[in-house]
């Protein structure tokens, strides 16, 4: 493990040598939180350097989560022209092993773009290749899998390439709807074809249907989904939806799931949401099911005269929020204090204290920014 950094780290200096103009960068963004009943200290950070030219960029980035685990990420590329080279390398820092590792070429054609992801992990070796219409024609896009799925993972544990997976999309306009053809194939064969329409037609009140085919080897499936779109009152957001009987295609009515608040008063900015269906939206982190905010800028200090203030890009924020759940004085269950302020160009730093009404409390510093 130390040899790959140490390698990394020398092809650095030697390319900074080679390059004319070249930029050296640093970024990191993270959070330390206390939780003060059980005295647990949190660390969540991000540590990412980076080196660039024209045509040559080279990154390391360091991830850090709450659990303690710790991925090393090197990352390359090299671009000419219409093309480009990529590699990335995943490692456990802990035990030092190699996690996963992706090489890709990407190509500009003269009516189209290809793409080449070559991955490999602890278990095996994988191959996608699409092809991407930039034309305005029927053929749109064309992928093909080797050892890996759809999304692009490694499904077979050896260092062979087998055919596992190919999609064909491809579109046409009729007078009312553009429909989209998709057809997949998989190692044992024709997998499925669908056809979708998004918009097929409307109805009153702003409801628009969608239409989706869908043919397998031994069945025929037609769905129907209607979607709506209103444009909410000034300062608030409605979360409709609407209630629809899939078996008997039949639209019931429309529900309003939530409401949003977002106003401002005397220079403050007031945020609200509320869960009026809980088990059918999540606006509000668990348990609550409200929270009302308030955000204001803190002025920043003036200089000895009087006459000037620092710049605005110097002003703090601070804010305060409360979250209602079930228990507690007017169910309320948690007071969320916030500050953000500048720490140095590009750089900000904030701080949260939260209190709980059941006595819990936890106190987390932050930080994000960077330098090139």
């Amino acid at each position: 493990m130390h040899q790959r950094m140490l390698s990394v780290l020398l092809l650095i200096v030697a390319l900074g040598g080679l390059t004319q103009a070249a930029d050296l960068g640093f970024a990191s963004e993270g959070t330390i939180g206390w939780d003060i009943p059980l005295l647990l200290i949190e660390l969540e950070a991000t540590f990412a350097f980076t080196y660039s030219d024209d045509a040559f960029t080279i990154a390391l980035a360091l991830d850090v989560d709450a659990t303690g685990a710790r991925e090393l990420a090197a990352k390359t590329a090299l671009a000419r022209n219409t093309w480009k080279l990529a590699a990335t390398l995943l490692f456990d820092v802990p035990s030092t092993c190699f996690v996963e590792g992706e090489l890709a070429l990407s190509a500009a054609l003269a009516a189209g773009k290809l793409g080449i992801e070559l991955v490999r992990n602890d278990s095996g070796v994988g191959m996608m290749i699409a092809l991407v219409s930039t034309a305005e024609e029927f053929l749109q896009s064309f992928a093909l899998g080797l050892s890996v799925d759809q999304f692009g993972r490694v499904q077979t544990e050896s260092c062979g390439l087998t055919f596992t997976y190919a999609a064909i999309e491809a579109g046409f306009a009729c007078e009312c709807a553009d429909v989209t053809v998709t057809a997949t194939f998989t190692s044992d064969g024709f997998s499925e074809l669908v056809l979708r329409a998004a918009d097929v037609g409307g109805l009153a009140m702003g409801i628009e249907l969608g239409c989706e085919v869908q043919y397998t080897i031994d069945e025929k499936t037609v769905e129907v989904e209607p979607t709506f779109t209103a444009e909410s009152p000034t300062c608030f957001d409605l979360y409709l939806g609407l209630v629809w009987d899939g078996s008997t295609r039949t639209l019931e009515g429309i529900t309003l799931y939530g409401l949003g608040l977002a106003c401002e008063i005397a220079g403050v900015r007031v945020r609200g949401l509320w869960e009026l269906d809980p088990a059918k939206i999540a606006l509000v982190k668990a348990p609550y099911w409200a929270l009302l905010g308030f955000v204001w800028d803190v002025a920043a200090p003036c200089d000895r005269t009087g006459e000037a203030c620092l710049a605005e890009a110097s002003i703090a924020e601070a804010s305060i929020a409360f979250f209602f759940g079930e228990q507690g004085l007017f169910d309320l269950g948690e007071i969320l204090f916030g500050l953000e302020w500048p720490i140095a160009p590009g750089w900000t730093g904030s701080l949260a204290v939260s209190l709980e009404t059941s006595g819990g409390a936890s106190f987390v510093v932050g930080w994000e920014g960077g330098f090139f």
